[in-house]
């Protein structure tokens, strides 16, 4: 392997460090810890482990996986699939068809349908244990945009000294220096595969912090500084990281969000739902050659960006070709997918885009079955909450959290960059649908109902009135010392009483408080 000692030992002591957030942070706030430290600052590095893959995401899915089973057991043991996780069930299960019918054996489908259950299933598994209410919305979101924060410096350092962060600290650069200059200087990349995958981080994390800080789902200040300006800040590191995909996909989503709310219909948030279906059906079967936009890019951008995009969509075509032959389950794995000389053996194929690469390895099934796990939370969001309500704190942090799956399905037409985060919001939210409908809050001008206050939320002498918030009526609970049916007995005082009432009891009203019928509470 490459790398030095401190990339040998943090490897090593992911599954251990993993087992000890579980026992000290409980289940939501450990998978949280574990997925988000895993892609923030683990090495691009795997050890070579007999039968599985062994890099920092798989060992992270692991870990999860084991801990959840060791302190989480019963939460485990309750989950029940619903018709909603059938797409993640079909793309673990796709490569297993993918190896055996390419002679492969069914013990290279087992071992990569194992990979692929630790890579997508475990992050979709924690995030329909953990996240699937709206409280869970908000503390991803909160994780989002603090771990963006916590990047920062790392990315104004490389963007100085080039990408180096990696290197320095684990003795080796994790890709192509080449593919790091941008615009006259650095695209940094921190600890992530790619400057793309980095920019991508960044722009979500800018997009739930100006989307929370608007909504009021953050504090107005957080560490005494406003949070406006610390969503600008986030908003300008995103716009540095030089990724100019992801930061249309940011103010794509940004638009999407405001507009649909302020307009009170979502018909942006349905035509950005069907620009993954149209680009996959119409580029694999040649429909479009993409020739109208490497022209319009050349026209209004650089001629390198669009020579970038023409090279791409040319070895799509190439690699569209060969996947046909095997449309259903692809070629499987071991490169078959890909296109080589016939007389030199040398890959004359370069894949960026994420859904050619599983159309060519596990076909339309499998292709079809992930861009569902990604398409639905979107789709299940819109349909279950009006757009009205998209801006109510307790709904606005769900809808942060269900579009970001869609920008990232939409990234991968062009590349290749899993980000577990993605996939673990894709869960929270694909696991909403399980759950009650998140109920408004009141109109303006509606009357909010009203609630009293429970007599064991604070410790007060047996006996003691428990006094109503300023401004209400007296209505209260009483422990009743000589009362040996249920513990708590509702009493109105006089005070609380109409003037209809006071002028019907008469006198008797002033000589003693007319007790109501007992209200049992269990």
């Amino acid at each position: 392997m490459r790398g030095n000692f401190i990339c040998l030992l943090s490897l090593i002591m992911i599954i251990p460090a993993i087992f000890y957030f579980f026992s000290r942070y409980g289940g939501p706030k450990a998978a949280v810890i574990a997925f988000f430290g895993a892609v923030l600052f683990l090495p691009m590095e795997e050890l070579h482990v007999p039968l599985i893959l062994y890099n920092k995401m798989t060992a992270t899915g692991i870990g999860v996986m084991l801990a959840m089973k060791v302190t989480d057991g019963e939460r485990l043991e309750n989950f029940a699939l619903h018709p909603v996780d059938y797409p993640m069930i079909v793309w673990l299960s796709s490569v297993i068809f993918s190896s055996i019918l390419n002679g492969l054996g069914a013990k290279d489908g087992l071992q990569e349908s194992f990979n692929t259950f630790t890579l997508w299933g475990v992050p979709y598994l924690a995030g329909r244990i953990y996240f699937s209410d709206p409280r869970g919305h908000l503390l991803l979101c909160q994780a989002l945009f603090l771990c963006g924060f916590i990047y920062i410096p790392f990315v104004a350092f490389e963007l100085v000294m080039s990408p180096q962060a990696h290197n320095i600290v684990y003795g080796y650069m994790q890709h192509s220096f080449a593919q790091v200059i941008r615009g006259g200087g650095y695209r940094p990349m921190v600890f992530m595969q790619h400057g793309i995958m980095l920019g991508t981080f960044m722009c979500m994390a800018a997009l739930v912090g100006i989307w929370c800080t608007a909504t009021k789902v953050f504090p107005k200040k957080i560490f005494n500084v406003p949070t406006w300006l610390l969503a600008l800040v986030m908003l300008f590191s995103a716009i540095v990281c030089k990724s100019s995909g992801a930061i249309g996909l940011m103010f794509l989503g940004l638009m999407a969000l405001f507009a649909s709310s302020k307009l009170k219909t979502a018909i942006l948030i349905w035509s950005m739902l069907l620009i993954p279906p149209a680009y996959i059906s119409t580029r694999s079967t040649g429909y479009w050659d993409g020739q109208n936009a490497i022209d319009l890019i050349t026209e209004k951008f650089s001629a390198d960006r669009a020579a970038s995009l023409a090279f791409r969509f040319d070895n799509e075509n190439i690699l569209v070709e060969k996947a046909l032959e095997r449309p259903f389950f692809g070629w499987g794995g071991w490169g078959r997918s890909r296109v080589y000389d016939p007389d030199t053996g040398e890959d004359l194929s370069t894949t960026d885009g994420f859904w050619v690469i599983i159309l060519g390895s596990r076909g339309f099934m499998g292709l079809i079955s992930v861009s569902l796990v990604l398409f639905l939370p979107m789709l299940l969001f819109t349909l279950r909450n009006h757009p009205k309500t998209w801006t109510q704190p307790e709904i606005a942090p769900s809808a942060a959290i269900a579009i970001i799956p869609l920008l990232f399905l939409i990234d991968c037409t062009l590349n290749a960059m899993v980000n577990q985060m993605y996939i673990i919001f894709a869960g929270g939210i694909t696991g909403m649908i399980t759950h009650k409908k998140i109920q408004p809050m009141s109109a303006p001008g509606e009357e909010e109902p009203t609630s009293l206050p429970s007599p064991l939320s604070t410790s007060r002498p047996m006996g003691s009135p428990i006094l109503p918030p300023p401004g209400r009526g007296t209505t209260r609970f009483v422990l009743q010392r000589n009362y040996t049916g249920p513990r708590f007995q509702l009493e109105k005082t006089p005070a609380n009483l109409n003037n209809q009432e006071k002028i019907s009891h008469g006198q008797k009203g002033k000589r003693q408080a007319l007790q109501r019928p007992v209200t049992e509470i269990k």
